[in-house]
């Protein structure tokens, strides 16, 4: 499993991963918006 937003690969649980993935793009997302 890959996560583009931070960059690692990971053997924990697929939707464990995809869940601190989707976690790190609300934080980009947020800090994309206090940008603007």
């Amino acid at each position: 499993v890959h996560c583009q937003e931070s960059g690692e690969e990971s053997s924990e649980k697929e939707s464990v991963y995809s869940l601190k993935c989707h976690i790190s793009q609300e934080v980009n997302h947020l800090h994309e918006g206090l940008k603007h």
